[in-house]
């Protein structure tokens, strides 16, 4: 059984069981080389991919352990998302992948993707994983996204997925739908 099918059969219990709406869409990708990707394929890798969007980002294998973290992720030039806590940092027992990071963008999704990808020049305001600055760069990277209807229901969707995913990077608060 393949990432999606796993992560999307979970997501649809999730939230069926917190009674929140089922995703209207579901898209995948991955990015097997972090610092040879560029804005071309990105842009390609969203098409069909809509506004009110929730996304997880994986990794098969993580470049460092929790204590170094911060020297291998954070940097000066960039509002590095934040690092959380060492029992988020194992592999989810279904998928065998680690949880980077769970986020939510209502509008301008592709720009969004190009903050964690580091493929654009906004430096510093934005909390992201610009991933092109760490020092070691996980390899390769998948990336699933699940569209909605409405963007008030992503804020509370983005909460459950986090607890239960417990992403390595960033937090719960959701950037959107905070009705």
């Amino acid at each position: 059984m393949n990432l999606m099918k796993i992560v999307s059969a979970e997501v649809k219990a999730l939230l069926k069981q917190n009674g929140l709406p089922c995703p209207t869409s579901e898209v995948d990708f991955d990015v097997p080389k972090i610092d040879a990707y560029t804005q071309v394929q990105l842009t390609e890798d969203l098409q069909g991919i809509n506004d009110n969007v929730l996304y997880i980002i994986w990794t098969p294998e993580m470049p460092c352990k929790h204590e170094d973290a911060k020297a291998v992720i954070k940097s000066k030039d960039f509002c590095t998302s934040k690092i959380n806590p060492s029992d988020h940092w194992c592999k989810n027992q279904k998928t065998g992948y680690y949880c980077l990071y769970v986020g939510d963008s209502e509008k301008n999704f592709e720009s969004r993707m190009q903050q964690h990808f580091s493929l654009c020049s906004q430096k510093g305001r934005t909390y992201s994983l610009w991933m092109q600055s760490w020092k070691k760069v996980p390899s390769p990277i998948f990336v699933t996204f699940f569209g909605f209807k409405s963007k008030k229901v992503l804020g509370e969707i983005k909460k459950v997925l986090w607890h239960y995913y417990k992403p390595l990077l960033g937090s719960r608060k959701p950037r959107c739908g905070k009705n």
